[in-house]
């Protein structure tokens, strides 16, 4: 496997420790290149995307074949795309127009080799609107075997995990699971009582970071900007793996770190602290070491 190809030389080959995925808000200041560049350098195997990485990659006169060559060459899979957008809404008026965010997001996926598309809800509509739109969604996305995380935040509607919980087991799509963001679980109220009791079939993936000692006025706020490297916070973050690990959850691990900090860092020195903080907890959690 390629791993950090230097200009003008042969890739280093350094074999996963585990497979590892950053996330796209986590390096959000990067283009396409060097995002694969200090994430393969760093020990990654997958990489996430907004649908506006993608689509300014393609406005940089990148075509999809560029993207997936440079993908393969530094030994990277795109494990999980989102953008934000009222796709309830959007569902309800599907008769009187087209949903483009919708096919964009489906052709980049199909065209990346991604597999899951995360979504979040901002909007307030009925449940039965939700469920109706994500039911739609999974079967769009069913014909292609693009996969669905819906995600909980404190701050909307679908605010933590038992309502997540809820709309996935109402819809009961094979590809429609539940995308679980351990600072949105913190934040949220939600306890590992209630995550010991949830079949780890519904969870789609997990994505790991830290929480400030307090919770600020404003968890919007804070949430994108504010987080902290996984286990450098007050998060239960190792019980909560270790509570997943026990009820036999097998999933994807992704390292979403929004931060201003992290941003003000050069980018391959913020690929090595992520890695670096993500092996710690997963080796305190006892997850176990597998090749990508």
């Amino acid at each position: 496997m390629a791993r950090g190809l230097p200009l003008g030389g042969e890739p280093a080959v350094t074999p996963a420790r585990r497979p590892l995925t950053v996330s796209a808000m986590s390096l959000r200041l990067c283009g396409f290149e060097e995002r694969v560049r200090v994430a393969s350098a760093a020990g990654f195997t997958g990489i996430g995307l907004r649908l506006s990485d993608y689509a300014d990659a393609r406005d940089e006169g990148l075509q999809d074949a560029d993207l997936v060559s440079m993908l393969n060459t530094y030994g990277l899979t795109v494990t999980e795309m989102e953008a934000s957008w009222d796709w309830v809404a959007a569902n309800a008026q599907a008769g009187r127009r087209r949903d483009e965010t919708q096919e964009n997001l489906l052709h980049a996926a199909r065209a990346l080799g991604c597999r899951r598309i995360n979504l979040a809800s901002f909007f307030h509509h009925s449940l039965h609107d939700i469920v109706d739109a994500f039911t739609n969604l999974c079967e769009a996305g069913a014909a292609q075997q693009i996969g669905f995380g819906l995600e909980f935040l404190p701050y909307a509607q679908i605010s933590h995990l038992t309502f997540c919980q809820q709309i996935i087991e109402d819809v009961a799509a094979p590809n429609g699971k539940m995308l679980l963001d351990t600072w949105h679980f913190f934040r949220s109220g939600s306890q590992l009582e209630q995550l010991r009791k949830i079949d780890p079939a519904l969870i789609t993936a997990v994505q790991i970071n830290d929480v400030l000692p307090v919770p600020t006025n404003d968890l919007k706020h804070e949430s994108r900007h504010q987080r902290r490297l996984p286990g450098e916070g007050t998060g239960q973050l190792t019980e909560l793996l270790s509570v997943l690990r026990g009820i036999g959850f097998d999933g994807e691990v992704t390292v979403e770190v929004f931060s201003d900090v992290l941003d003000e860092a050069a980018p391959a020195r913020a690929a090595e602290r992520l890695m670096g903080a993500a092996t710690r907890v997963l080796d305190l959690a006892g997850w176990p070491l597998k090749e990508a």
